[in-house]
């Protein structure tokens, strides 16, 4: 799960924008770089300093976190445990890294064999 705080957003698009003014970059360059500020920015873009009311907030899990318990998942199948998770989820355990093996296993059982383990006598 990656979490970006606001204000290291915006300290990254200065820092871009003072290195395309350095390089003296082109209009078209300068619209695709708006462009692509709008589309994942946008209005919902919200500051989390705290002078301001957070009225929402959004967690993102990507297919990366659940390869990461599951590393044997392709990107379809961790996808189809991400569309699972969202609604199957239960408000009041939420999801989380327990949630997302349980799924993965439910889902997709591994066709690893299982090891069993006999207690040793001496």
């Amino acid at each position: 799960m990656k979490i970006i705080l606001a204000e290291d957003v915006r300290n990254f698009i200065q820092e871009v924008e003072r290195i395309f003014y350095t390089l003296e970059i082109d209009d078209s360059t300068w619209s695709e770089f708006d462009s692509i500020t709008d589309q994942y920015l946008g209005c919902d873009f919200m500051d989390t300093s705290q002078d301001e009311i957070t009225e929402e907030i959004t967690i993102v899990w990507q297919l990366e976190d659940v390869q990461c318990i599951r590393p044997y998942l392709t990107n379809e199948q961790s996808s189809e445990v991400l569309v699972h998770l969202k609604k199957n989820h239960d408000a009041t355990v939420g999801i989380n890294w327990g949630t997302i093996e349980t799924v993965a296993d439910i889902l997709f059982p591994s066709t690893l064999p299982q090891i069993t383990c006999k207690e040793y006598s001496a």
